[in-house]
């Protein structure tokens, strides 16, 4: 959801998320949208929008230690979009095994940096 919250608020939020943690609590974030995704520059040219925001790896990661969280974990997901509209939900469906295990390997390599989405993980 970070790329719902104004950029000016984000620090605020960061340190009240802090603030509000276990002395060894954790926060997660999942699917924080990627500025390099190739499927965001794809959504904004077939149809003219995509997400509002996207973060680079050093952004977040230099926003969590702003707030001094320590950044334990920050990786890219979802290489592959996963999900379209009818019928094209139905074909992926079906195919998802196989498509799973591509982007299992892809996330292996280099082309993980246009992965859709981050995912981070941070420490008090």
């Amino acid at each position: 959801v970070l790329e719902h919250v104004h950029p000016q608020e984000l620090p605020a939020l960061l340190r009240e998320a802090r603030r509000v943690l276990k002395k060894d609590g954790r926060v997660f974030v999942s699917r924080c949208p990627n500025s390099h995704a190739y499927a965001e520059k794809l959504a904004h040219l077939l149809y003219g929008h995509g997400h509002y925001r996207l973060f680079s790896e050093s952004y977040l990661t230099g926003e969590f230690k702003k707030a001094k969280f320590k950044v334990e974990k920050i990786k890219t997901t979802d290489f592959f979009l996963n999900f379209f509209p009818d019928p094209w939900m139905k074909i992926y469906n079906q195919t998802f095994p196989i498509t799973n295990f591509i982007e299992k390997l892809i996330m292996k390599t280099p082309l993980s940096v246009f992965a859709h989405n981050y995912e981070i993980v941070a420490s008090k």
